[in-house]
């Protein structure tokens, strides 16, 4: 149990069906990762879980919790200009197979601290 707490999601789900015996589900796991790796979708806001669409019975919590190297974020900068004594950032961000919606705030890291940002739509 430990050394599985220690694999990446698509690993410790995997070795999770093999442990329980469940052949079909990991068989047809396989054939949607062919498709497409990533095949999971995240449920859950406080304690995001993975969900499989092959997979039809529960898993463990422990196998299909998200830790956020199972959730990269992807973004892309595509403009960074001072405007009227503002810095006005424009591109985009998701974050892959997590539910989309507005962005209400932003954090900008620096060092160790973290600056709360307000984030609007431009035009």
């Amino acid at each position: 149990p430990g050394v599985l707490a220690g694999l990446p999601l698509h690993l410790r789900v995997k070795w999770q069906l093999i442990r329980e015996r469940r052949l079909p589900e990991l068989l047809a796991l396989l054939a949607d990762e062919k498709k497409d790796r990533d095949t999971f979708h995240v449920t859950g806001l406080l304690r995001p879980r993975a969900h499989h669409p092959a997979v039809r019975d529960p898993l463990p919590a422990a196998t299909t919790a998200l830790a956020s190297a199972d959730l990269p974020v992807h973004a892309h900068l595509t403009e960074a200009v001072w405007r009227d004594g503002l810095l006005r950032l424009t591109g985009h961000a998701y974050v892959r197979n997590a539910p989309g919606g507005p962005v209400r705030i932003g954090w900008l890291r620096s060092g160790r601290r973290l600056i709360p940002l307000r984030t609007r739509p431009v035009p």
